[in-house]
């Protein structure tokens, strides 16, 4: 029997949701995805704290992707914010705000940001490759990892 799982990022231009069957170890079929162009980092980036109108575009968002979740009965929901909430002086409260829709969101650092997107590009790689170089240019940071498949250096 098959098992579901979801992910969401909050980025500083887009909140983007992701829902997988895993049906064995190893092997995954992405079900459900969405994008929602929420500027985040726009006002963070000029003023240091995020605008009431990007605050309420990324809750509604994030109450859809939960629901969404809450349909498949997901067994696990990881949410993870980057560049625009490490920098938003109002980044606790957000966080705080998005807890009270039932998401528990974490504010990841740059090393764990890097090794995520290692991880999931290694994940879809069809071939052994033997090391990586990954570039990941966002938009508020540049985050840039070498990896295998066993670990990020």
């Amino acid at each position: 029997m098959a098992e579901y799982f979801a992910v969401a990022d909050v980025g500083s231009n887009a909140l983007r949701f992701q829902l997988a069957s895993v049906d064995q170890p190893g092997w995954y079929r992405i079900l459900e995805q969405d994008r929602q162009p929420v500027r985040l980092g726009h006002e963070v980036f000029q003023t240091g704290s995020l605008s009431a109108t990007s605050t309420e575009a990324a809750l509604e968002a994030l109450h859809g992707f939960k629901n969404l979740a809450e349909r498949y009965q997901v067994k696990a929901f990881r949410a993870v914010a980057t560049s625009a909430l490490r920098e938003a002086s109002d980044a606790r409260a957000f966080v705080a705000r998005v807890k009270g829709v039932g998401v528990p969101l974490e504010v990841i650092s740059e090393e764990e940001e890097a090794r995520l997107i290692s991880l999931g590009i290694m994940s879809g790689l069809r071939f052994d490759l033997p090391l990586g170089l990954f570039v990941d240019i966002g938009g508020g940071s540049v985050e840039v990892a070498v990896a295998n498949r066993a670990q990020t250096f």
